[in-house]
Formats: C-alpha cells, structure tokens, sequence
C-alpha cells in the first residue's frame, strides 16, 4: 500500500498487450512534493554516485552513475530545455498476476512542451549485450500514451561528444550571480549586433576578464543567452539572445 503523504499515483491507461489477450494496467507513481522519488540508492554496491545541485531546477538531482550526471550538466546548460528531474517517477504495471516497475533515469521538459523520458544503460547491460527488459517495452508503450519520448541510452554516448565537453565546462558557473546592469550589457551587445554576435564580443561587452566570462556562462544556462552546444566553444562561437532574454534573473 503507497502512502499517500509521499506518493501519488496517476492512472495512465489499460491497454491489450502485444498477445491482444492479457490486459496491462499502468500507474505511474510520483513524490507528492515534485522531487526525485528515490534518493540515492546503491543497494550496498560500490559505485560512484551523489547529488548534483542544480541552478535550473534549483534542486538537488541524484546520479548514480557518470553518464546520468553528464546527461544532466547539458540539460542544465541547454536553452531549450526547461526544467529536468532525476529519479522522477516509477511505472508500475500489472499484467494479470505478474507485477512489474519500471524507473527511468531522467525526466526532461522543453520550452517547445514536448516531454522526453530517458533511461542509461549500465555499462554491464552494454557488455552483456542485454536487449530491451519486459517492464521497459511496456514503459515505452505507457509513455507513447502519454504523448511522451522514451529514450534508451549507452553510457559512452551519454558521457562523450562536443555538447557534454561544453556542457562540463559551463555549468561550472551556474551559481554565479549577475547583476541587472551586467545582463544589459549583455543583452545590449546581441541587439546592436542584430540578435547574434561572437561568444568574446559579449565578454568583451560585459568586462572583458574571468568574472564576466562567468556571468555569460550563467546567462547562458538561465537561457538569457543561447548558444549551439554541438560547436566548438570559445570567443569566436556564436551566441544569441535566449528564449527568456531579459525576463527576471
């Protein structure tokens, strides 16, 4: 029995299964305080995992494992991501007698509205060459009813590329305070460029030294200012106005 002063679960639907006989009932189960549902939990294993406090969600989100932290430093930097959550719900499914949960690793809402559920592969599944579990392809059922993504991802590919590198490097800054006057400086440099000009013009614009560098690190990250993260980072890398440019701090 779910006690209900820390869960909640919503009924996502019944549907037939693949057999067109048995029929699935699902229930996706969230912390009645919006939060991660679980916090970190090892079960005992030695494996690298802890909290990674974010400035977006303004929220502590828990990893336990590498690719999981990687995959939250871009949502944190990318502008067209909204708010994220880790740990964010479990699916519970009954098929008949059978009882099975699902948990996914991260929960990610765009500016666009569109939802996007992911789950990191564990390096062992990877190396065992393990398929899709029964529980996920029902979860992936459940969530395209939802009008949700589900994503399914190999830790390399969560932890490698140009837009982790980027993501790593700016979200060093994300609890760097800026002032009104050094967003106006900011923001005025994109519009006397026409909306868009070089990452080191608006540095220069802002100061010119580490601190302001930091605080257009920040700005980017509060989506004041959006960048592609998928290009190669430094003073000459285009920057533009975000989608919540000038809108609070």
């Amino acid at each position: 029995m779910l006690d209900d002063k820390i869960y909640v679960g919503m009924d996502v639907a019944a549907w037939n299964d693949v057999t067109r006989t048995t029929e699935v009932h699902a229930t996706l189960v969230t912390a009645v305080g919006g939060g991660p549902l679980r916090t970190l939990v090892t079960g005992g294993r030695r494996t690298h995992s802890g909290p990674y406090s974010s400035a977006k969600t303004n929220r502590s989100q828990p990893w336990k494992a590498p690719a999981e932290v990687a995959r939250m430093m871009v949502c944190e930097v990318d502008s067209a991501v909204e708010t994220y959550l880790a740990q964010p719900h479990r699916l519970d499914f009954r098929v008949e007698s059978e009882r099975l949960q699902f948990f996914p690793d991260l929960k990610i809402v765009y500016r666009s509205g569109a939802t996007a559920v992911e789950r990191i592969r564990s390096k062992a599944e990877v190396t065992r060459g393990l398929g899709e579990s029964r529980a996920e392809s029902l979860a992936r059922h459940a969530y395209g009813l939802l009008g949700w993504e589900f994503r399914v991802l190999d830790p390399g590919k969560a932890e490698e590329g140009r837009a982790v590198g980027n993501a790593r490097r700016i979200q060093l800054d994300r609890w760097t305070i800026v002032d009104a006057r050094q967003m106006r400086r900011a923001l005025d440099a994109l519009d006397r460029a026409g909306g868009q000009t070089a990452f080191g013009v608006v540095v220069d614009a802002m100061g010119g030294d580490a601190a302001a560098r930091a605080q257009l690190h920040a700005l980017i990250i509060r989506a004041h200012v959006a960048i592609d993260l998928d290009a190669i980072f430094d003073d000459d890398t285009a920057v533009r106005r975000g989608p919540v440019a000038g809108k609070g701090n």
